[in-house]
């Protein structure tokens, strides 16, 4: 039988394990479109070119996530090759990676889906907020939010670390080590 004084230690190193694992950069990531990764289809079968759109996202910034990208491609390309394009993407109708910094509030990747512009280069808000869309056809598939939360004395994280936590989670894939 298992006593209380048995389980508090146990008790004690969970509470760790979860202070730990809170501390890691202090990014949120959560999956707010399809509810379960069950539900989300498009990782079943990606196109062997998927193009990217970036909303609002400095261009010191882009060179970095474009090499992010790149090894995430890798990663996915263990069955069948998947790779990104860069540069002008079409309105919305194409299958496409979308990635949008700082939305507007109240809006989410149903309208980056359609094309429209919600990211903020120039926002005044205390948290990074990052969304990654997947869209096809002016729908969205799948979407995925990141917010990092103000550091308080911690090292700085950049742009780009939010950006990977947010299409790493989008395509299932572990956290970046």
């Amino acid at each position: 039988m298992i006593t209380r004084r048995r389980l508090k230690p146990f008790a004690v190193a969970l509470a760790l394990i979860g202070a730990l694992a809170a501390c890691d950069e202090g990014i949120d990531v959560t999956r707010e479109f399809p509810n379960t990764l069950s539900e989300a289809k498009y990782l079943q079968g990606l196109p062997p070119v998927v193009p990217v759109h970036f909303d609002a996202i400095p261009q010191s910034t882009a060179g970095d996530v474009e090499r992010m990208l790149d090894s995430i491609a890798a990663e996915l390309s263990r069955g069948t090759p998947v790779r990104f394009a860069f540069g002008p993407v079409p309105d919305g109708r194409d299958f496409a990676l979308r990635i949008a910094l700082q939305p507007k509030e109240g809006l989410s990747a149903l309208s980056l889906c359609q094309g429209k512009p919600i990211g903020r280069s120039n926002a005044a808000q205390r948290s990074l907020v990052v969304l990654a869309a997947i869209c096809h056809d002016r729908r969205r598939l799948g979407e995925v939010r990141a917010v990092l939360a103000p550091q308080s004395g911690g090292a700085d994280v950049e742009d780009s670390a939010v950006i990977e936590a947010a299409v790493r989670k989008l395509f299932a894939l572990p956290a970046a080590g």
